[in-house]
Order: structure tokens, then C-alpha cells, then sequence
């Protein structure tokens, strides 16, 4: 498996396999060390991060897109998680998560794409932070290990990844970059 043009395909066989990448070790244990997620707000069985999750196969809901996710949470007080679908839908999964940031925070891993109208109109003037990280992603397999081509090279994102921190009423926008596989709170040893 690929990224080739499958990340910028919607057909529904491709959409499915977007949504078994999985988020590597080396970015989600430290952010989940230091945010208290309690919604993986874009998984499906094979991929959920945290023990309530939406999307296809959910208990709770099947589109993130059509829910409140404070309602979803156990507590209020808990934060959601989104690593969305990559593809040309993606400023959709940015604007609602900027939209249920009125009631939780939300941290939303996503490709920088600062060609993109949602980048200048959503992301910029809604986030708290934006998080660069450094290097691109070798994401992993809808099996758990990490993704290969078709000569068993380990596949890495093809473009850089940022963090977007959105929370309920903070609109100063913060820059910063993180190395992954290194504490969160430590960004600007990066």
C-alpha cells in the first residue's frame, strides 16, 4: 500500500484504506502523555487510538462529521483526537474541528498545507497553536506495522505534517515545532 494519489482520491475503496493509516508510536505517545484524549474522532476498528472512537463501525456514531464531539466524550473535560482522512476532504474535518472547539479541545494532526483556502480561513484564525513537526511521518499499516512500497522500503508521509490545537475561547495563535519519540512539552528543545 501506497500513498501514491489514493490520499487525494474519494472513491469509497480508497477512502476506506486512508482510514486504516494509523498514527505511529513515536507522535501518539507523547501527545498522549500530555493531553488527557478521551475520542479518537476519525478511526475504525482496526485503527482507534482511544477506547470511544467515530467512524465507520462506531457504537457511538459512524460520521464525526454530523456530531457534536463533546457529546461523545465520557467527561467534558476530556480532549478528542483527530488524525482525519487525507484527501481533498480534509478542510472539512479542519472547520468542524474548529467548530467543536466551542466545547472541548480538539488536537488534529494533518498535512501543512498552506496553499489551502481552509489553511488561511480556518486553520490560521481558529487554532490555539500550530505545531510543525519535524521530518514526515512513516505512518503504519492497517496491520500495526509500519507501511512499506512495493520493494519493502518504509514509507513516510508525502508531505509535512503539523499539529492544529484548537480550545474553547483561545484564539492566539502560537507557532511552534516538535520532534516526535520526544515529550511534548519540551517543543522548543526541538
Amino acid at each position: 500500500m501506497s500513498f501514491g494519489g489514493a490520499l487525494f482520491s474519494s472513491s469509497p475503496d480508497e477512502l476506506a484504506d486512508q482510514n486504516a493509516w494509523r498514527t505511529p508510536p513515536s507522535v501518539w505517545a507523547p501527545l498522549f502523555d500530555h493531553f488527557n484524549f478521551g475520542l479518537d474522532a476519525a478511526a475504525d476498528v482496526r485503527n482507534a487510538l482511544c477506547e470511544r472512537w467515530l467512524g465507520l463501525g462506531s457504537p457511538i456514531w459512524g460520521d464525526a462529521l454530523t456530531c457534536r464531539w463533546v457529546d461523545c466524550l465520557e467527561r467534558p473535560s476530556l480532549d478528542v483526537w483527530n488524525n482525519p482522512p487525507y484527501g481533498r476532504g480534509v478542510g472539512r474535518w479542519v472547520t468542524h474541528a474548529a467548530e467543536q472547539a466551542r466545547d472541548c479541545r480538539v488536537v488534529q494532526l494533518i498535512f501543512t498545507r498552506s496553499d489551502t483556502l481552509w489553511w488561511h480561513e480556518v486553520a490560521l484564525p481558529e487554532a490555539s497553536e500550530i505545531v510543525h513537526i519535524r521530518g514526515r511521518i512513516p505512518f503504519l499499516g492497517p496491520d500495526g506495522e509500519l507501511a512499506r512500497d512495493k520493494k519493502g522500503r518504509p514509507l513516510s508521509a508525502p508531505a509535512p505534517s503539523a499539529l492544529l490545537i484548537f480550545q474553547p475561547g483561545d484564539h492566539k495563535l502560537r507557532i511552534s515545532s516538535w520532534c516526535p519519540g520526544t515529550p511534548f512539552y519540551d517543543r522548543a528543545r526541538c
